[in-house]
């Protein structure tokens, strides 16, 4: 088996949740759409970059942390399915779809 070949760049994101069980009715869903691949119970890999949940009763506050997530599409059609499936559940988002200066199409969301 080939060893993993490491480029510089983020490892993994992990994002603190109520509830674990809460968040996956839409995360499952939404990492689909974009292609990513559930690897554990609220763990998701697009093959270069890893995202956790992590269920953390903590009170809510109002803080210094990142202020929306970008995900990149590989088509227009993949931004329109998020983009349905996002104002299905309420997401609020922030931006798009749009077709940005980056070199694909991406989504800009929210919560």
């Amino acid at each position: 088996m080939k060893e993993r070949e490491w480029i510089p760049g983020i490892n993994h994101i992990e994002f603190w949740v109520n509830s674990i069980e809460e968040s996956l009715k839409f995360y499952e869903t939404l990492f689909a759409l974009i292609g990513w691949k559930e690897i554990g119970k609220g763990m998701f890999s697009s093959g270069h970059i890893e995202v956790y949940l992590k269920e953390a009763v903590v009170p809510r506050t109002d803080s210094a942390g990142p202020r929306h997530i970008c995900f990149q599409a590989v088509s227009r059609d993949v931004v329109d399915r998020v983009g349905s499936y996002l104002q299905e559940a309420g997401a609020e988002m922030i931006m798009g779809p749009a077709l940005l200066k980056y070199p694909a199409i991406q989504r800009d969301i929210i919560r």
